[in-house]
């Protein structure tokens, strides 16, 4: 049985209000608030924090992989990950490696710890974070939130089991964002979700299903 061992998380002290994002844009005013990464804050030190939280659950044990997951890494031409394993003081024998360039980057992370403790390693821990910055006015500026979440991964002490998975990969346009630049661009939503997502989706549940050997309601 292999799934999630333990679980951690840390959300930013700092916070916005939506209604005051809303008073400044001049649009309807939203519910709730948004979290946000202070000065000294980044993808990998909000990673640290939500792991160390996952291994304080986890009732130690050996560590043999490590995968981060990010859209915003600090460093572009450097192992972040080596420095979340360092921070939380992972042994040297660790396999480490960054998943990015994608907001499925977290989900790709969670798949290969998946895969690492199939292929033999006693558990894999996975740390996931993003400070995303949307561009003045738009949507995301107001949806957005800075945070990170971590996962311990292995075949004993499981929480959650990871019953089946299934992946699909098809090249559209949706949200990019060129390596000079500071905000993200996005397609035609309405395109997205009908010409990918949603065909996509549904092969998706199904396959899982199928794997799983669980027959839907009719």
């Amino acid at each position: 049985m292999i799934g999630i061992v333990s679980y951690g998380a840390y959300v930013p002290y700092r916070r916005l209000k939506r209604t005051t994002i809303a008073e400044v844009l001049g649009v309807p005013p939203e519910k709730g608030e948004r979290s946000v990464a202070s000065f000294d804050e980044d993808s990998v030190s909000m990673a640290v924090e939500a792991a160390r939280d996952a291994l304080r659950g986890a009732g130690g044990g050996p560590v043999d992989a490590l995968v981060f997951g990010t859209t915003t890494p600090p460093y572009a031409d450097k192992l972040n990950a080596a420095l979340v394993g360092a921070a939380v003081q992972l042994p040297l024998e660790l396999r480490a490696a960054d998943t990015t360039g994608s907001v499925r980057a977290g989900m790709t992370a969670l798949l290969q710890a998946a895969d690492a403790v199939r292929g033999g390693a006693r558990r894999a821990l996975v740390a996931i974070a993003d400070t995303r910055l949307a561009a003045p006015e738009a949507k995301a500026e107001r949806t957005n939130g800075d945070g990170a979440v971590a996962f311990v991964l292995g075949g004993e002490g499981v929480i959650a089991e990871l019953v089946a998975t299934a992946s699909l990969t098809r090249e559209f346009t949706d949200g990019w964002r060129q390596p000079d630049e500071q905000f993200p661009h996005s397609w035609e939503e309405r395109f997205s979700l009908t010409q990918a997502y949603a065909p996509l989706l549904g092969k998706a549940v199904q396959t899982v299903l199928e794997k799983a050997g669980v027959i839907p309601p009719s």
